[in-house]
């Protein structure tokens, strides 16, 4: 009964999303209601980019070092990264788990690209916390990385953070940096993680 009411959920998610279009045929032709149909079909599959993100696809040790603030500067946690290509190989789901000062750490985060907007994303969330982060961006051909920007907001502190991500990809090494915008507007890197492939 769960699977055939999973199918039946599905295939009325598909109808509404590719079936036709959200305001319904109108005076479409069958001509330019199929071509919307194709249209939407195309870029629900996986493109370039997402074999960018399958280069992160295995297992890796990573080290995060942390820049800011002082009292933390300076400081290093260790662990290991299990990347893997989900759902058709349109998202890279990263586990990543460790220890810090005798406590154990993880995270979970999902990369994809939009092909509707033609941008990267991705969503994140940690044992540091209750909460996820988000952010979205291109590849910046001047950095030689991917630039996702984003932002987060405590209302019990009424605090907004911004903040960006760079991932640099290499053959068998990545690196992800965190930067938080300041009250002056500058931007600083307060996190940094390099990742080395072990498998």
């Amino acid at each position: 009964m769960k699977t055939l009411a999973t199918t039946a959920i599905a295939s009325c998610i598909a109808a509404s999303s590719i079936g036709a279009p959200p305001d319904g045929p109108g005076d479409m032709t069958p001509e330019e209601i199929a071509a919307f149909q194709q249209e939407m079909m195309a870029q629900a599959q996986p493109g370039p980019e997402h074999k960018t993100l399958e280069r992160l696809a295995g297992e890796w040790d990573f080290s995060v070092k942390f820049h800011y603030p002082d009292e933390m500067t300076g400081m290093k946690y260790e662990g290991r990264a299990v990347n893997q290509m989900i759902l058709g190989n349109r998202f890279l789901e990263s586990k990543a788990d460790g220890e810090m000062m005798g406590m154990p750490v993880g995270g979970l985060y999902i990369l994809g690209f939009d092909r509707r907007h033609d941008h990267y994303t991705v969503t994140g969330f940690d044992s540091q916390g209750t909460y996820s982060v988000s952010a979205v961006g291109e590849y910046d051909e001047e950095l030689g990385a991917i630039r996702l920007e984003g932002t987060t907001y405590n209302p019990k502190l009424d605090h907004t953070e911004v903040y960006y991500f760079l991932i640099r990809i290499e053959d068998d090494r990545y690196t992800w940096e965190v930067w938080f915008q300041g009250s002056d507007g500058a931007y600083a890197k307060m996190v940094e993680i390099e990742n080395t492939r072990v498998g």
